[in-house]
Parts: structure tokens; sequence; C-alpha cells
């Protein structure tokens, strides 16, 4: 995502690698380096979709949240 490697970067290299996909984001959560991300995206204009797409996630999982709190 920048210039700077992230403690991430090879998880989500292989994770690009292995979907083949356009561009994937790595959310690891008390991992054995810790916690941290890394997007690797075969073009920067890709980068433009990802706020977006988090934000679709998170909506998701709220509203998933409150109808199991129902």
């Amino acid at each position: 995502m920048t210039d700077e490697k992230s403690k991430y970067d090879g998880a989500a290299s292989v994770a690009r690698n292995m979907t083949e996909g356009a561009m994937v984001a790595l959310l690891v959560f008390n991992g054995n380096r810790g916690t941290g991300f890394a997007v690797h995206a075969l073009h920067p204009e890709l980068m433009k979709l990802l706020p977006d797409m988090l934000e679709f996630m998170a909506r998701h999982i709220r509203e998933e949240q409150a109808k199991e709190t129902k």
C-alpha cells in the first residue's frame, strides 16, 4: 500500500498470487508477527476502490451482528 513494507507483505503477496486476484487486502489480528495489514494490487488505481469496499464490509458485518442480537 505504501513504499514501506508491511510485516505481512509476503503473506498478502502469496494470497494475491494464489487467488489470481487483482487486489488482496489482508488484515491480521494477533498473528505471529502481531497485528497488521498489507494490501497488494496489480494496478495502483485499484487502491481507489479499497475505502468503499471496506465501508461495504463494515456495513455488512454490522447488519449481520444486528440480526444475531434480535
